[in-house]
């Protein structure tokens, strides 16, 4: 882009050095200013049209760009003596008008570049869409299968000791009533010891 507004901004420069600041007494100064103002013209002709990109603006900056090129076409009519300086002012019109179609070539590219990629961007976007969907999908079953899991093994064990005590239930329940006869005796023992303790005192 930069290059295309040096090379519009030289073709304008002269025009205005000679038509505008012919006025200007400092010769350096005009020059200045011609350069300064060929300059914006030609960046406000190429951001124009190449950042275009509403369909309702699309062809304001081509518009504005060959209007321009016309105009200073003109001017430098107004005032051309002889076929030659006439053909001189057509053709430098003719490089412009050029450069302002080449321009839009440019940005027709651009228009037609962004335009698949925001189809792109809309296709990626959708899937990081249903990818963070299904994630969070994931971890939600992650967590339901964890406390599935939980319960199976919870179940499995309790199954286990059934199957355990209805295979073994004669020896639990020897076992059960030695713990008690074992419990019962040593009850009886120590009361038994206490009494005795007790007797001995009294004598």
């Amino acid at each position: 882009m930069e290059t295309q507004t040096i090379t519009a901004a030289i073709t304008v420069l002269p025009t205005l050095h000679d038509y505008v600041f012919h006025t200007v007494s400092d010769d350096l100064l005009a020059w200045f200013g011609a350069l300064a103002s060929a300059v914006f013209l030609s960046a406000m002709v190429t951001l124009g049209i190449i950042h275009g990109r509403h369909s309702s603006w699309m062809w304001v900056g081509t518009i504005a760009g060959v209007t321009l090129g016309v105009g200073l076409c003109l001017v430098r009519l107004s005032s051309a003596e002889g076929a030659g300086e006439k053909l001189f002012a057509a053709g430098l019109t003719v490089v412009e008008i050029a450069e302002v179609l080449l321009l839009e070539g440019i940005a027709r590219s651009l228009r037609r570049r962004e335009a698949i990629w925001r189809e792109i961007k809309t296709a990626e976007d959708l899937a990081v869409h249903f990818r963070d969907a299904e994630q969070v999908n994931l971890s939600r079953c992650q967590a339901e299968k964890e406390e599935l899991d939980e319960r199976i093994q919870l179940e499995i064990r309790s199954v286990a000791d059934r199957q355990y005590c209805s295979q073994h239930l004669p020896e639990l329940e020897s076992v059960a009533v030695k713990a008690v006869l074992d419990g019962y005796n040593q009850g009886i023992a120590e009361n038994i010891g206490h009494l005795r303790g007790a007797s001995r005192r009294i004598s």
